[in-house]
Parts: structure tokens; sequence; C-alpha cells
């Protein structure tokens, strides 16, 4: 059966709040991931967002030269992770 609405992709925008290097071949790394109606152009709009928006707990480790996630966790985000420095980008 078809979709009644056809699937649009949305305006994102994904911050990548630095990464830990645990050792050599492992990282632990938080994504911030807005999927919005609208285009997110600086931090200061995320107050007004119409849309969702996740943090992501990442480890990766690192193997034969690529790097593969090996435990994850997400949570719907709250605008106090990112407003009190967590986030990377400062606008």
């Amino acid at each position: 059966m078809p979709a009644k609405h056809p699937l649009v992709p949305a305006p994102t925008r994904t911050n990548v709040n630095g990464a830990a290097f645990l050792s050599d071949s492992r990282i632990d790394c938080t994504l911030f991931v807005a999927l919005a109606s609208t285009p997110i152009e600086k931090r200061s709009m995320l107050p007004d967002l119409n849309g969702e928006f996740y943090r992501v707990d990442m480890e990766l480790a690192q193997a034969d030269s690529r790097w593969r996630v090996i435990q994850v966790t997400w949570r719907q985000a709250m605008l106090d992770d990112v407003m009190n420095g967590e986030g990377a980008d400062p606008s």
C-alpha cells in the first residue's frame, strides 16, 4: 500500500560535541541532531524549533582501518544540553 504522503527529507543539523579518545582505537562522542521543518542556521534558533531534537551518545572502535559503532544511546535532547555549553556551535 503506497504512503498517503510522499517522504520529504527534513532539513537537519548535526553537531558533534567533540570526541574523547579512550585509547588509540576507541572514541566516545556526543552528537546533537535536530530535524526541523525549516533550516537551523544557529544555536539561538533552538528555543523556537518546530521539530525534533536528539542527543546521541556513541562509542566507536577502529578495526581494519574502519570506525564502527559499538555502543549507542539516544534520547530527546533538552535545550539545556546545548545552551549550557555542551554544543560545539557557539552561535
